[in-house]
């Protein structure tokens, strides 16, 4: 393997392991470079020292995620390892010129102008007549949408640049076209105005023109590293309320195989002990709950949230906790369990996530919601 692919290798790891810990060791080990080789190459090649390019690259994925998603700053900066809100506001300061809390209210309202210009496109381009096929054309759709939520899943777990590997002359001019940009580093907004602009200079039509709008949604969901089960739910909502139990029996429930990773689940959990006193913090507050408060407390909290806090969490408090979550839900936190890879255990990043749920059932206590 060539110094290039070596480094090459070193990056598509650091892509994966954003919300994780990065070290010079691993990357070193990784790369088969002594410490000291690796790091001298490694700014040769991208022009910063191994740290400043994992700082810029979260601070970038953070600027990402405070435009196009509803999460807390708080989460945000614990999902990309700061250590404390503080430092991820001096931080983003640095990189920007202004904190996220502005940044995400100036950013956002630039987007929703454009939002509000693309919805007038649509309209233009008679988007729901342009939009309407067959039911066998959308059921021919469904082996794109599966592709979506396959490419999600591997960026999940593999990081974008494995999206590379997805081209091919076989793929959909507009698949090809968007990986290309988003692997090219276009960002979000402008990569969204350029496929855009393909659709509307295209004379598509029934399949042709839902096929493009599910590669399009699905390739933006993904460049802002929504996961699958999200995914899944936006895409399908192109295919209308006729084709839902299409939808159903396509994603079908099998009853039995979920039972069976539930149980395996428990299982795996059921006597594991608290990792540390510091992430003992679901244990205090879920013992005072009864069923109806740890209920509504749980609709309040977000899926990856939880997985990351439960993490640290004795399996007692574990099953206490999915035992109230609905069936899908259960296997959405064991799927996020799976794309995080959660077999590490990342102390602080657990901490600010039992943190993060214990101040929102707090608040839940102080407004009478829960005892």
């Amino acid at each position: 393997m060539s110094y290039g692919e070596n480094i090459r290798q070193s990056i598509d790891f650091i892509e994966q392991h954003l919300s994780g810990e990065i070290t010079l060791d691993n990357l070193a080990q990784l790369a088969c470079f002594s410490k000291y080789h690796f790091h001298r190459m490694f700014k040769s090649t991208t022009g910063k020292t191994l740290m400043e390019y994992v700082r810029e690259r979260r601070l970038i994925r953070a600027a990402h995620e405070l435009i196009y998603s509803s999460k807390t700053i708080s989460h945000i900066a614990f999902d990309l390892s700061f250590n404390s809100h503080d430092a991820f506001d001096k931080a983003f300061k640095r990189m920007y010129g202004i904190p996220p809390k502005e940044y995400r209210k100036k950013v956002t309202l630039r987007f929703t102008e454009q939002a509000s210009k693309e919805c007038i496109k649509m309209s233009d381009l008679n988007f729901y007549s342009k939009i309407n096929c067959s039911f066998d054309e959308k059921k021919e759709c469904l082996q794109l949408l599966d592709l979506m939520i396959s490419l999600s899943r591997k960026q999940h777990k593999q990081g974008l640049l494995s999206l590379e590997s997805e081209v091919n002359e076989k793929s959909p001019f507009l698949l090809q076209k968007g990986i290309l940009l988003m692997l090219s580093g276009t960002e979000p907004i402008v990569l969204r105005e350029i496929l855009n602009n393909y659709i509307s200079s295209s004379n598509y039509s029934g399949k042709e023109f839902l096929s493009a709008i599910l590669i399009k949604e699905g390739l933006l969901s993904i460049q802002m590293g929504e996961y699958p089960w999200d995914i899944k739910e936006k895409l399908v909502a192109f295919l209308g309320v006729d084709f839902s139990n299409e939808i159903k029996q396509h994603f079908g429930v099998d009853n039995k195989n979920d039972e069976l990773k539930i149980r395996s689940f428990i299982e795996a959990i059921k006597d594991k002990k608290v990792y540390s006193e510091a992430t003992s913090l679901l244990e205090k507050e879920f013992s005072k709950l009864e069923k109806r408060s740890i209920q509504r407390s749980l609709r309040e909290l977000n899926v990856v949230e939880l997985a990351v806090g439960m993490k640290g969490a004795s399996g007692k408090t574990q099953i206490k906790i999915i035992e109230d979550l609905p069936k899908n839900v259960i296997l959405i936190v064991i799927e996020a369990g799976e794309l995080l890879d959660l077999d590490e255990i990342n102390v602080p990043q657990i901490i600010d996530a039992q943190k993060g749920i214990v101040e929102k059932i707090r608040k839940l206590r102080v407004e009478g919601e829960i005892r």
